[in-house]
């Protein structure tokens, strides 16, 4: 009594392919070999740890949590937005990572959902392309007013 019963797992294996160095974007294969005449299926861009500043600490995603926070909360969206300001620390990033060539951008913020396709950014080696990041609702979030 009071213990629950696992369910097996099912396995999924997914293995990672070539990535292009020129605009780092990463292609991966996925089959579900748990399903019976599962098929393997090219995935572009299934999992990219870097690629397109992906891991990069964009203070206006950090405003964009806070503010949906703030709204959800009663909090002041200003005082809010300040605050993911301070947490998010591009310049720590930058610091860290310059020194090994990484390509970073140059800026530390940007309108969220407004890039439909790839597209070149400025960035300290002048080869970075950010990927798309509209959301599904079409809207758009300028960090300027939350």
């Amino acid at each position: 009594p009071g213990r629950r019963r696992r369910r097996p797992v099912r396995e999924r294996s997914i293995t990672s392919a070539e990535t292009s160095s020129q605009r780092g974007s990463a292609s991966t294969r996925a089959t579900a070999p748990a399903r019976p005449g599962a098929e393997e299926v090219e995935a572009p861009r299934f999992l990219a740890f870097h690629a397109g500043a992906a891991g990069f600490p964009w203070r206006s995603q950090a405003v964009w949590i806070a503010s949906r926070l703030a709204r959800r909360n009663g909090l002041d969206a200003q005082e809010a937005a300040a605050a993911a300001r301070a947490c998010f620390r591009p310049d720590l990033y930058r610091a860290a990572l310059a020194p090994h060539g990484a390509d970073l951008p140059g800026a530390s913020e940007k309108v969220e959902g407004a890039l439909h396709r790839e597209s070149p950014v400025a960035s300290s080696r002048g080869e970075m392309f950010l990927g798309p990041d509209a959301f599904f609702d079409g809207k758009e979030f300028d960090p300027d007013c939350p």
